[in-house]
């Protein structure tokens, strides 16, 4: 509750002091969320998620840019994330099936106790 009303009091300020704001930038594949408001001209950098890189060619600053009376966020080279070759690839199910066959016969543990992983 107090989170909405949060939100109500920034909202209605920025309103009131006539200002341009641009709400989060939008939410792209394998980046980290970028949450609040941003004035006119704003620049953000946006993140790529633990394992991804910045796709070469992309760009990961975006700006808050006013168009035709609408604010919105501007880039000219859209931000894309790939998996980082450098970076830990996740089990394959074939090495999941090994793990297991191997863990029940030395130790008696389930799977489930070994790995753990997060995407």
């Amino acid at each position: 509750m107090l989170a909405l009303f949060l939100l109500i009091f920034v909202v209605r300020e920025q309103m009131a002091s006539g200002r341009d704001f641009c709400g989060p930038p939008p939410k792209r594949n394998n980046t980290v969320p970028v949450t609040g408001s941003f004035e006119l001209e704003a620049h953000v950098r946006i993140e790529c998620k633990e394992g991804f890189v910045r796709k070469a060619g992309t760009s990961n600053l975006i700006r808050c840019r006013k168009e035709n009376g609408e604010t919105d966020w501007r880039t000219s080279l859209p931000l894309e994330c790939i998996y980082n070759p450098s970076f830990p690839s996740p089990p394959t199910q074939a090495t999941k099936a090994t793990a297991l066959n191997e863990s029940t016969q030395t130790t008696g543990q389930d799977i489930a106790d070994i790995w753990v992983i997060s995407c």
